[in-house]
């Protein structure tokens, strides 16, 4: 087993640093720019050659060229085109702290607030940048570079799934390049250069992962950390700001993750951002999007589903799981097609009740050349304990997080209590804080009972769809005692409360 969407990435290092020669070079021509009035104005043009975008430069570097800068102007100008090019972690803090007070206000005013705030090393994130602004402009041309890189990467990992899904992959056109548009027409990299004028606005998702030796933030720092943010509610747009800024330079856990959401409770709009924010920032990322899942709202995930899309929270090797799969919506198709082809390569059972379009179903061989472009495949996903330990092992040990053996559990036993659960989510659904609130909300006469019918009504009341299997399946496990009544005892029974 060789999963190969697992793609990693290693920030910058010294290696992809100007050469100190370069260096020299532009500090004698600055040098000699000083003597010669008619060539001041090239002290810009020099600056503009040195800190090309596709250059690297460590704090030294910059710290000597503006040692030769005597001009303010000069000054912000490097600094504004190096600060989202400088290789050590805290690169951006040592920089803006080599200017005064004053050329900071100055950088500020120059940079704009979007420009400013840019994370390169996590740019994972919703953009919105005027291609007249240059700053703007450099920004959206580096997300353009980042993107042809960014779908490389995922192109090259799709092919371990055969043709079908690789031809999926092509038809959704991006996985990290969403809701793309200039000036609200689409726009996607490959239409061509960037036009000169116009507004582009995109939801960029990086594929990437940290490097296995990289170290998350520790315990210990981490307590203060979520200490000082805490004591920053209600003013979670801040503390959001500071996140983002920080994610460029640490990694997180998991725990750390689901702590920020938590914090965040009560507002899908931020709980998004941090999913967002840290998503490829975290060490032990392996089904990170399902377990997320069940840490935030509803509607933080469906606008995570917007934004970051349903391909990009599924993740192959977290797949042991309960699936409602629309086939009409190409990226929950794409996803269909995934398990289509690891179903061949996976040896033992591992589609499990499956349904299309409410009927029990058995999927054809024919499906993993061509997948339906219609109707609602359902299915449970098992795997067998060795190829789940196969699975495991092909990962980084600091990609897999502790839990890995417990929601992934192998075989087919499972599934009896696996559907239990998605049901009782289905029914809580967020409207519920458990069980007995909502047996209590169904119950309207009182009696401490629910007929089958008052059961259905109940939901559909508070809009909870359940589909007439489920219904059955809920309601025959429910009445043990064959009354045709649902007791509240039972029902707590059943669902673990």
């Amino acid at each position: 087993f060789d999963f190969r969407a697992r793609v990693d990435t290693a920030p910058p290092s010294a290696a992809n640093i100007v050469q100190g020669s370069m260096v020299n070079l532009m500090a004698s021509l600055i040098r000699e720019s000083h003597t010669q009035a008619a060539k001041g104005a090239e002290r810009g043009q020099y600056i503009d050659i040195f800190a090309a975008e596709d250059s690297w430069f460590s704090v030294d570097q910059i710290s000597t060229l503006l040692k030769e800068l005597d001009e303010s102007e000069d000054r912000v100008s490097l600094v504004a085109k190096a600060l989202h090019q400088c290789i050590e972690a805290t690169g951006r803090e040592q920089l803006l702290n080599l200017l005064s007070e004053n050329e900071q206000g100055m950088l500020r005013r120059e940079m704009g607030t979007v420009a400013l705030s840019f994370t390169p090393l996590n740019p994972t994130g919703r953009y919105r940048l005027s291609l007249t602004h240059p700053h703007e402009r450099r920004m959206a041309s580096k997300i353009c570079s980042e993107c042809h890189k960014s779908e490389g990467a995922a192109t090259d990992a799709d092919i371990y799934y055969g043709c079908n899904a690789h031809k999926e992959v092509a038809n959704l056109c991006s996985l990290v390049w969403r809701n793309g548009t200039i000036s609200g027409q689409p726009y996607h990299p490959s239409h061509g250069q960037l036009p000169s004028v116009g507004t582009l606005s995109v939801d960029f998702v990086s594929p990437f992962h940290p490097p296995a030796d990289s170290q998350a933030i520790k315990v210990v720092e981490w307590v203060k950390v979520k200490s000082m943010y805490s004591s920053m509610l209600p003013r979670k747009a801040e503390i959001l700001k500071h996140l983002r800024l920080e994610s460029n330079h640490k990694y997180y856990t998991s725990d750390q993750v689901q702590d920020m959401l938590q914090l965040m409770d009560g507002d899908s709009e931020m709980q998004a951002e941090v999913y967002i924010t840290m998503r490829c920032r975290t060490m032990d990322w392996l089904g990170l999007g399902a377990r997320c899942r069940r840490w935030m709202s509803i509607d933080a995930w469906n606008i995570l589903l917007s934004r970051v899309g349903f391909a990009n929270m599924f993740d192959d090797g977290w797949g042991v799981e309960y699936y409602e799969l629309q086939l009409e919506d190409i990226e929950q198709r794409y996803v269909a097609s995934k398990f289509l082809q690891l179903a061949v390569k996976e040896p033992g059972e591992n589609f499990v009740q499956e349904m299309y379009d409410g009927m029990q179903f058995e999927i054809p061989s024919t499906w993993v050349q061509t997948c339906p472009k219609n109707g609602l495949l359902t299915f449970f996903y098992c795997r067998s304990t060795s190829v789940l330990r196969q699975i495991k092992n092909s990962y980084p040990p600091s990609a897999v997080p502790d839990c890995f053996d417990d929601k992934n559990p192998g075989g087919t036993d499972w599934v009896s209590d696996g559907k239990l659960r998605v049901i009782r989510e289905k029914i809580l659904g967020g409207k519920f804080s458990s069980i007995k609130e909502c047996f209590n909300v169904f119950d309207a006469d009182g009696s401490g009972d629910l007929t089958r019918k008052e059961f259905v009504m109940g939901l559909v009341s508070v809009g909870i769809r359940l589909r007439n299997e489920e219904i059955d399946f809920i309601v025959n496990t429910v009445d043990e005692d064959g009354s045709g009544l649902i007791e509240l005892d039972e029902l707590q029974a059943v669902f673990g409360e």
